[in-house]
C-alpha cells in the first residue's frame, strides 16, 4: 500500500547501486538522480528512477529538492497504482518511450566504423580464449590462425579456417568466439545477409561477452530504435495477448496474400504491427543495398517504439505471403494496453526500462 512522505528540505534518499525496496512517486516538489553520466530531475507525478523497478537498485545518487511530498510502496504498489489509473500509465509509458528515443537520437561525434569494430575486437582474441576455454589439441591454433587472417585483411582465408573449425570442432566452448570472428570476416566480404544470421545465432545466449560484443557489431549497420528489436527483443507479451488484440481489433487486419513492403526504412510508421500468423522480414540498406536481417514469426509486434516515438523506420518491414496482421493506430493501442488490459502496459513499459538500462550501461 503506498504512504504518503514529505521533506522540508533535501533529503538523501539512496545511494548509487543501493538495493531498492520501496519506490517513490513524486506528489510534489522534485527530486535529483545523479547518475554515471548525468543529472535527472524528477517533477510531479514523475517516478523516481524507473528504472530501478526493472533492476532493484538505484541508478544514482538520489536526493529530494526542497520541500517534497512522496507517494512510496513497493514494486507491486507502483504497478497497481499505474493499473488503476488509465491516463496516468498512458502517459508514463509515452514519456519513458520518449526519454529512451531522445538518448537513442542524440547525436554523436562519429559513427562506429567497421575497422573500428575490427580492431577492438582483434584486442579480444585472447581474453576469449581464456573466457572460453578450448578442449581438444587444435582448437586453439586454428582459432588464432582464423583471426590472424582478419588481421591480415585476408577475410575469404578467415571465413574458410573458422568454418573449418566450426565443422570439425562444433561443440568446443571457443565455438561461440569463432562466430563471432567468423561473421566478422562476412561483413568484410558484403554478405550482410550471413553476417547478420550468425549474428542473431549469438544473441540466443544473451548473458555472456560475446552477445555484448555482436550488439555493439550491429551499430555499424546505421541502426536506431530497430536495434532493440534485433538484439534485445525477446517476445514482450503473453500468449492470450494476441487472442485478445483479434477481440478487439477486427477492423484493422489485413490479410497479406502476396508477399510485399510494408513499410520503407525512412517512412512515417501507419501504426503498431501485430503479426498473428505468418512472418514479417526485417530488412536493412546497407551502401545503398537491401539486406534481409530477422524474421519475426507467427506471433511478434513491431513498431511500438517508432510509433509511440514518432519516429520514422530505420528499417523496411516486408510482410510474406498468407500473413496475418493488425495495423493499430497509436492511440487505439495505448488505450488497449492501459485501459482495457493494463497488464499488457506493464509488460511494455518494463521491456523499454530494460532498453534504457542497456543505453545507460554503454
Amino acid at each position: 500500500m503506498l504512504k504518503e512522505i514529505s521533506f522540508d528540505g533535501n533529503k538523501t534518499l539512496l545511494k548509487k547501486s543501493e538495493k531498492v525496496n520501496r519506490f517513490y512517486i513524486i506528489k510534489s516538489g522534485g527530486a535529483l538522480l545523479k547518475g554515471k553520466k548525468d543529472t535527472s530531475i524528477f517533477m510531479t507525478n514523475d517516478i523516481i528512477d524507473p528504472i530501478s523497478l526493472i533492476t532493484g537498485k538505484s541508478s544514482g545518487d538520489v536526493s529530494t529538492v526542497g520541500k517534497t511530498s512522496l507517494f512510496t510502496g513497493t514494486e507491486e504498489d507502483i504497478f497497481n497504482l499505474l493499473k488503476s489509473k488509465p491516463r496516468y500509465f498512458k502517459n508514463m509509458i509515452v514519456k519513458t518511450i520518449q526519454n529512451l528515443i531522445g538518448e537513442i537520437e542524440k547525436p554523436v561525434s562519429k559513427k562506429t566504423t567497421t575497422n573500428e569494430i575490427k580492431s577492438f575486437l582483434i584486442k579480444k582474441k585472447q581474453i576469449l580464449i581464456n573466457e572460453y576455454q578450448p578442449l581438444l589439441f587444435g582448437e586453439k591454433s586454428l582459432y588464432r590462425k582464423g583471426v590472424k587472417f582478419i588481421e591480415r585483411k585476408d577475410y575469404q582465408g578467415s571465413k574458410e579456417v573458422l568454418e573449418y573449425f566450426l565443422q570439425n570442432f562444433p561443440n568446443s566452448p571457443l565455438a561461440r568466439p569463432a562466430k563471432l570472428y567468423l561473421a566478422l570476416a562476412e561483413i568484410f566480404l558484403q554478405d550482410i545477409n550471413k553476417a547478420s544470421e550468425i549474428m542473431i545465432t549469438l544473441l540466443e545466449r544473451d548473458d555472456d561477452c560475446v552477445a555484448k560484443y555482436v550488439r555493439q557489431m550491429f551499430e555499424i549497420f546505421g541502426f536506431r530504435i530497430a536495434k532493440f528489436q534485433i538484439t534485445d527483443y525477446p517476445e514482450i507479451y503473453p500468449d492470450d495477448f494476441y487472442f485478445n488484440i483479434e477481440e478487439f481489433f477486427g477492423t484493422y487486419r489485413k490479410i497479406v496474400k502476396k508477399s510485399k513492403i510494408f513499410s520503407e526504412e525512412g517512412g512515417k510508421p501507419e501504426g503498431i504491427i501485430v503479426l498473428t500468423k505468418g512472418k514479417i522480414d526485417i530488412l536493412k540498406t546497407v551502401n545503398k543495398k537491401s539486406f534481409f536481417i530477422k524474421s519475426l514469426n507467427n506471433q511478434a509486434t513491431f513498431g511500438e517504439l517508432h510509433n509511440i516515438g514518432s519516429c520514422s523506420y530505420d528499417v523496411s518491414i516486408m510482410i510474406e505471403q498468407n500473413s496475418k496482421i493488425y495495423v493499430i493506430p497509436t492511440e487505439e493501442f495505448l488505450k488497449f494496453i492501459t485501459l482495457n488490459h493494463p497488464e499488457y502496459g506493464v509488460f511494455l513499459l518494463k521491456k523499454t526500462l530494460s532498453f534504457q538500462k542497456i543505453l545507460n550501461e554503454k
